[in-house]
């Protein structure tokens, strides 16, 4: 009697006649590890390396004006907002932890992992999370409309993006000395994030030109109704009229 096997729920069945030697790759990594060097999202200002984003601002600046009486230099920049679910801790900060045997400043793993391996000792230490006291969750992404509902409502799965810069005012004379020093974070727009399977929630071309076309079509409208009121009405004689 032939024994027949039974087949779990979710388990793939291969029917092929060749067995693979190399279990099929991760395709998707390679394009999810890469997005998140170019952001570095996750990493504190002197943690990040001068790749990606962190190389694009630090190749413009310092900018100046022509009679070099001011600079505007990039101190850091900051993606998404990280919080607990109440917002009483904020920062990536609460995502560092020490390290039980080297004690340097490690970033922590997922909160349902209990060690994280150290990348300075290679020891594996206790992933002791900071929680808040309140509502008793570590600090995490928070977002305004999840990858769900920016399906749903034809949205893009972004992120703001701030920028803090410092201005330095010189005085004038040829020793260039400071006179004055100001900070300024600055919102300098939404960057898309991309989703865990590796695609994007974006804005829909379809749903984008027509609210494109219907802007445009209402400023032309306003423009010749409003152009149409003021100039005054012009024309031209006849050689028959001026006779």
């Amino acid at each position: 009697m032939d024994k027949t096997s039974v087949v779990e729920a979710g388990e793939r069945v291969s029917f092929s006649k060749i067995r693979t030697a190399i279990p099929l790759p991760n395709l998707i990594a390679v394009q999810k590890a890469s997005y998140e060097q170019f952001l570095q999202m996750d990493l504190l200002p002197e943690e990040r390396k001068n790749v990606g984003l962190q190389a694009v601002f630090t190749s413009v600046f310092p900018l100046s004006d022509f009679r070099s009486s001011c600079e505007l230099h990039f101190v850091h920049y900051e993606l998404g907002v990280w919080e607990c679910k109440c917002g009483k801790l904020s920062g990536l900060q609460h995502l560092r932890i020490n390290c039980e045997h080297c004690g340097s400043r490690i970033k922590a793993a997922e909160p349902h992992e209990l060690t994280t391996v150290c990348p300075h000792c290679g020891q594996a230490t206790v992933n002791a999370i900071p929680r808040c006291s309140t509502c008793n969750s570590p600090v995490g992404l928070k977002v305004q409309f999840t990858e769900d509902d920016c399906r749903e409502r034809g949205l893009t799965y972004a992120v703001p993006l701030k920028v803090r810069v410092r201005l330095v005012l010189f005085e004038e004379g040829p020793e260039r000395k400071i006179r004055d020093i100001k900070e300024e974070d600055l919102y300098f727009g939404e960057l898309p994030l991309m989703t865990a399977t590796g695609t994007w929630a974006a804005l829909t071309p379809t749903r984008s030109s027509t609210a494109a076309s219907i802007e445009a079509g209402s400023i032309r409208a306003t423009f010749e109704s409003s152009s149409s009121s003021k100039l005054p009405k012009t024309g031209t004689s006849s050689p028959r009229s001026s006779r």
